[in-house]
Formats: structure tokens, sequence, C-alpha cells
């Protein structure tokens, strides 16, 4: 039994009835019913091939993004908390700063309070004890301006901390969205490489339009 390996129209016939042959030899040349067919698999093919292309290259496109984000989260992390640990900083030295305008204030006070006293006792000028009221007002405005700095740097500090948190959580988002298109990307060239060989085993059905003995025979 000799198979035909397409559907299609006898068009030379290599033996004829009682001719000995070899196998290999041919029998029968075949033309497809449809002359364009094997044209539109080739077609098919070619198309399937640049999806193949692009999908490797968009592939390849999204592992160096993602490296490239990688990269970038690390440094902007850095950055998040370099600018975390100066507010840090900002903050010890504005508290060090109202320590020392409590200190200044304290002592201030307690020289406005002996000026009063020894104006009492006419043992020193009421400029004495002006200079004493002004030294006193001083020290307590610096007093409340290295509050209003010290809030201020602890409010910084908390947002900086915020700041470091949504970087870090902005650039595991962008890198989870790379990984999902990645993924895409791979499923597409899996599925391409899935196809080719049926496409290409189609192909060479229509290509095989000859027909050979299987075995030596009559």
């Amino acid at each position: 039994l000799i198979e035909s390996p397409i559907n299609g129209r006898v068009v030379k016939w290599h033996v004829h009835e009682g001719s000995k042959v070899r196998k290999g030899d041919p029998i029968i040349d075949i033309s497809d019913n449809d002359p364009d067919f094997i044209n539109r698999i080739r077609e098919e093919k070619n198309a399937l091939l640049q999806r193949l292309e692009a999908a490797k290259s968009r592939e390849e496109s999204l592992r160096s993004r993602i490296l490239s984000l990688r990269s970038s989260r690390g440094n902007a992390v850095d950055a998040a908390d370099s600018r975390r640990m100066m507010a840090k900083d900002r903050v010890r030295a504005s508290e060090q700063a109202v320590d020392a305008a409590r200190a200044t204030l304290k002592t201030a006070t307690i020289n406005l309070e002996r000026q009063k006293q020894l104006l009492e006792k006419g043992l020193t000028s009421k400029r004495n004890l002006e200079l004493a009221e002004l030294e006193h007002t001083t020290a307590y405005t610096g007093l409340d301006r290295s509050k209003a700095n010290y809030e201020a740097a602890v409010k910084e500090e908390r947002a900086l901390n915020s700041d470091t948190g949504k970087v870090t959580q902005d650039a595991e988002a962008a890198i989870n969205d790379a990984r999902a298109s990645l993924a895409s990307a791979q499923s597409e060239v899996a599925r391409v490489l899935e196809e080719l060989p049926r496409l290409e085993a189609r192909l060479s059905r229509q290509q095989n339009q000859e027909v050979f003995a299987p075995r030596d025979g009559t």
C-alpha cells in the first residue's frame, strides 16, 4: 500500500503496471489541489517566525529593564536612607539646641531674679536690670525658636521615613509589572515554539509532492 502525503491530483507517473522498482525509486508526482496553499503555509511560517523574534526581543528588553529597575531601586533606597539619616542628625542637633536654649533661659531667669533683688537692695543699677530683662527675653525667644526648629526637624524625619517606604514600594511595583510582562513574553515564545513544529510538519508534507517506493517490489 502506497499512501499519498497530500490531497491532490496526479501530475506524472514514473512507473506503469508491472514495473520493477527498488526502495526509494520515484513512483508518482502529485500537485496540490490548491496551487497557492504551500505559499500560504510559508507565509504563515514567516509570520510565526516574526512573532517569535518579536517575543524574544521583548523578553530580552524586559530582562534588561528588570536589571535596570533593581539598580535604580538600590540607588533610590540608598539616597532615601541618606536623606533620612541626615534628617535624624538634624533632629538630634535641634534637640541639643533646645537643651542649650533651656539652659540659657534658666541662667537668664536666675540672673534676672538676682538683678531684681540687688536693685531692691540698691546694689545694682536699673540699667543692669534692663540688660538682664533683655537677656531673659532673648533667651525665651531663643528657646521658642529652638523648639520650632526641633518640631520641624521631627516632621521632616517622619516625612522622609515615609518617603523611604514609598520609594521601596514604587520600585517593587515597577519590578513586579516588568516581571508580569516578562512572563507574558515568555509565554508567547513558548506558544510560538509549540506551533512552529506543527507548521513545519505541514509544510514538509506539502513540499513532499513525490511518492517513492517504500521497498523493492513490482
